[in-house]
């Protein structure tokens, strides 16, 4: 359940290559004691298993995009921050493990 006027942040990672690490990473979008957030994952040409990964991952706030060819990361985060609709966002590295209140506090720093 949200708090009135809990606002939505737009978690934006771009991978490439990263099978082995990427599940860790989305955990740690899924683990967040803020629960408003929308997570969009660019998957920018990947030739390993990665594209099936945020595939498989059952949760209606995740957005997924691929790049059919590797056109590097900041073209990756491009192409999530096209996408989000948050009211704050910020980037998750596709090797990142990230503290469960890591949004929490950054809102209330914000």
């Amino acid at each position: 359940m949200l708090l009135e006027g809990e606002e939505t942040v737009s978690i934006v990672m771009s991978t490439h290559n990263r099978a082995s690490t990427l599940p860790w990473a989305i955990q740690g979008a899924v683990r967040q004691t803020h629960a408003d957030w929308e997570l969009t994952v660019v998957d920018d040409g990947s030739t390993d298993e990665t594209s099936r990964i945020p595939a498989e991952m059952k949760d209606s706030r995740f957005k997924t995009y691929r790049h059919l060819t590797n056109r590097g990361v900041t073209a990756a985060k491009n192409t999530g921050l096209d996408h989000i609709r948050g009211d704050w966002s910020t980037l998750l590295e596709d090797d990142d493990e990230v503290r469960p209140d890591a949004l929490a506090v950054m809102l209330e720093c914000a």
